[in-house]
C-alpha cells in the first residue's frame, strides 16, 4: 500500500499545470481584470439608482429627502458613465497597442 502511494504521488509531482489564464500584454491584463470589476460596478449602480428612485418616491416631498435620493442617482450615473468609459479606454489603447 505504501509503495501504491508514493508512486501515486510521485506522478501528480511530476504533472504539468497549465495555468487557465494567460496574459500576453498588458492590455490583456487590463481587459481581464476590468470585465469582472466593471460587471460588479455595474450592478451596484443600477442597484443605487433603484435606491435612489425608492428614496424619491417616498420622500413626500420633503426638500431635504428629495435632494438626497437626487444625490445618490447623479453618483450612481457619474459612476456609471466613468466605468463604461473605462471600458471604452481600455479597449481604444488594446487596439491602438496591437
Amino acid at each position: 500500500m505504501k509503495l501504491l502511494a508514493k508512486k501515486l504521488f510521485a506522478q501528480a509531482s511530476l504533472a504539468q499545470v497549465n495555468a487557465p489564464v494567460q496574459f500576453n500584454t498588458l492590455g490583456d491584463i487590463a481587459q481581464k481584470l476590468l470585465a469582472p470589476v466593471g460587471g460588479i460596478a455595474i450592478i451596484i449602480a443600477v442597484g443605487l439608482v433603484i435606491y435612489g428612485g425608492f428614496l424619491y418616491t417616498t420622500s413626500m416631498g420633503e426638500e431635504g429627502k428629495i435632494k438626497r435620493a437626487v444625490g445618490v442617482i447623479k453618483a450612481a450615473l457619474i459612476g456609471l458613465a466613468l466605468v463604461l468609459l473605462a471600458f471604452v479606454i481600455v479597449d481604444f489603447f488594446v487596439k491602438l497597442l496591437k
